[in-house]
């Protein structure tokens, strides 16, 4: 016998079925050319529902970039909190998972626009730098100055600044269409050269 579906089920179905169709028109059009109409045609519901789901647009927005990315900067986050002999270690740990993460074509598009937006509209992503990025960036200072005070560091100053470490990763998302254009067909290889650059002590 099949189990009855509950209207909290159905309610939940339907906010999924949103946000999905909202990612994909988002990433498709961009956040200023996309209609919540064009939404709520993906998504099968009447535009009304969307709205009983989210107040504007910019809330369908915000919800639907946490979707897809706070599960990835959650494990981001785990990862970060890992103990290894070395910082070093530590970090790339980190990169080779966000590596792994991103290789969802679904993420890295959604990446892509969240960049791309922070240029044209900075207050529409403030949830993005608060939730994901500053803790994030945070906690690679902690480890970036552990490594500074055991040596590990070719520059010590290098701790003040740890956007330095993601950098490649952002490279590889925003440019994975012409890497290879510019001599890049190996991202571990990359990622090799870029942590010899950062790190001098033990590894």
């Amino acid at each position: 016998m099949t189990a009855k579906v509950t209207r909290a089920e159905k309610a939940l179905a339907r906010r999924e079925a949103i946000i999905a169709a909202a990612t994909e028109v988002f990433v498709a059009n961009g956040f200023a050319a996309t209609r919540i109409e064009d939404i709520a045609m993906r998504a099968g519901v009447a535009k009304g529902t969307v709205y009983l789901n989210f107040a504007d647009k910019e809330a369908l927005f915000e919800g639907a970039v946490k979707a897809r990315l706070l599960p990835i900067a959650a494990r981001l986050s785990a990862a970060l909190q890992q103990e290894h002999p070395s910082v070093r270690e530590t970090l790339e740990g980190v990169l080779k998972t966000a590596v792994g993460l991103m290789a969802d074509p679904k993420a890295a598009e959604m990446v892509r626009l969240v960049v791309s937006e922070q240029i044209r509209f900075p207050a529409l992503t403030g949830f993005y730098r608060r939730e994901v990025v500053v803790p994030i960036a945070g906690r690679c200072a902690q480890l970036l100055s552990r490594a500074a005070e055991r040596g590990e560091l070719t520059t010590p100053a290098t701790a003040k600044y740890p956007l330095l470490v993601i950098a490649p990763l952002m490279v590889s998302i925003v440019f994975s269409r012409t890497l290879q254009e510019v001599g890049i067909d190996d991202f571990q290889s990359m990622l090799d050269a870029h942590l010899d650059n950062i790190f001098s002590g033990p590894n």
